[in-house]
């Protein structure tokens, strides 16, 4: 079983890496693929970034992504592989999948109802719909604290302060 486990980001990637585990535990012989997509920045904004010196490198970037994930699998002594690509995720992660002929995608996401979730939804729908083989939809822990209530609280306070910008 070869499967594919794109890392969006970490925290939901864990509950993806577990249910994969969940197989490789029941003798069955897996392959697991590690997959980060970087979206590429804007030329102008990447000009912009870099003038500050804050540009990360894609390796950096998916190391610090990766690192609790790959933790993970090598403290359950599971073997992987680790690929980095660049561009729109979902067809990246589509066309990764069938190019490398695996025979399944466990997707890990945020609870409904949660911000990361509302970022993630396309991603997710486009792999569902797209994707020549089965995906696996894992969701991870509750929604945060922060998102149940810092979100929309400070979501309400930005549009109370454009209302009573527009309103002057």
């Amino acid at each position: 079983m070869r499967i594919l486990i794109p890392v969006i980001d970490s925290l939901n990637a864990l509950p993806a890496v577990r249910h994969a585990a969940r197989e490789f535990g029941r003798g069955e012989r897996i392959e697991i693929h590690l997959l980060h997509v970087r979206t590429p920045l804007s030329l102008e904004f990447a000009r912009w970034l870099s003038g500050s010196g804050a540009v990360p490198s894609h390796r950096d970037a998916a190391a610090k992504v990766l690192a609790p994930v790959r933790k993970l699998l090598e403290a359950l002594r599971i073997p992987y592989t680790v690929h980095l690509e660049e561009g729109d995720k979902a067809p990246v992660i589509v066309a990764f999948a069938g190019r490398r002929k695996l025979d399944r995608i466990v997707l890990g996401a945020a609870r409904e109802r949660s911000l990361t979730r509302f970022v993630e939804d396309s991603v997710i729908e486009k792999v569902i719909d797209f994707a020549p083989i089965p995906v696996d939809l894992v969701v991870g822990k509750s929604v945060s604290s922060l998102e149940r209530f810092g979100v929309p609280t400070g979501l309400g306070a930005a549009l109370g302060l454009l209302w009573l910008r527009l309103s002057d």
